[in-house]
């Protein structure tokens, strides 16, 4: 029984090597992709209906066609010339084909995920880019739609991807006083608070936000989140 067993130089009951830490991390790294790889399936795969792929319902034609709102109003809400009719038939265009681009996307990423980094890093680094940039679109969609604590949650895993690198950036972060660790820091600092920058008018004025009202700090957190993976990778 776990309760007499001798304490004395026991194993379990002493400091895990940095061999042993590597190897529980690299343990459950697959697993931690397996999930991401079956969340993201999954969710590719109950939109495969008729009413997410038809663009006057689907929501994907909803979040993809909202960033427009960050072109000049002048050019938005032209009444003449070339903007008038080029941004209606850009809506147009995306609202058409948003469905079905969501959906190769989410068939895509499960995949990237799924296959071993080390003999596939390529595709391991081509999803975590192709990670990073969809939660990034939703973080930064206009309200009511935006939704960035989404990719704080589940970017947070990609950890997993590449963990050796990933554990040597955070202790490249954890050393500012180093040339690397405060070029990091500052491009962290400077993607959130660019973020923050961008999406402020637009929370400032609506009505509903699904962050909650005021600054949305999880975009913020999530811009210095993908600059540091992007660092690891």
């Amino acid at each position: 029984r776990l309760g007499s067993a001798p304490r004395h130089g026991s194993s379990w009951s002493s400091p895990l090597s940095a061999e042993d830490e590597r190897a529980v991390v690299g343990g459950c790294a697959r697993t931690v992709r397996w999930q991401l790889a079956i969340f993201y399936f999954a969710s590719g795969f109950w939109k495969a209906n008729t009413s997410f792929l038809h663009p006057s319902y689907s929501c994907a034609g909803l979040f993809m066609v909202q960033p427009l709102e960050y072109l000049p109003d002048d050019v938005l809400f032209a009444a003449s010339g070339l903007a008038a009719s080029a941004v209606p038939a850009l809506a147009r265009a995306i609202a058409a084909t948003g469905p079905a681009f969501t959906l190769v996307l989410e068939a895509v990423v499960p995949v990237l995920h799924f296959l071993e980094p080390r003999r596939f890093p390529r595709c391991a680094l081509f999803g975590l880019v192709l990670t990073l940039a969809f939660h990034l679109v939703i973080g930064l969609t206009p309200p009511p739609s935006n939704v960035s604590t989404y990719g704080v949650t589940t970017c947070t895993r990609l950890f997993f991807v590449f963990p050796d690198a990933a554990a040597a950036a955070v202790g490249e972060m954890g050393r500012p006083h180093t040339a690397a660790g405060a070029l990091l820091c500052a491009g962290m600092a400077a993607a959130a608070a660019a973020t923050l920058a961008l999406v402020e008018p637009y929370h400032a004025v609506a009505i509903s936000t699904v962050q909650g009202e005021g600054k949305d700090w999880h975009a913020g957190w999530y811009a210095a989140l993908a600059v540091l993976l992007t660092r690891a990778a």
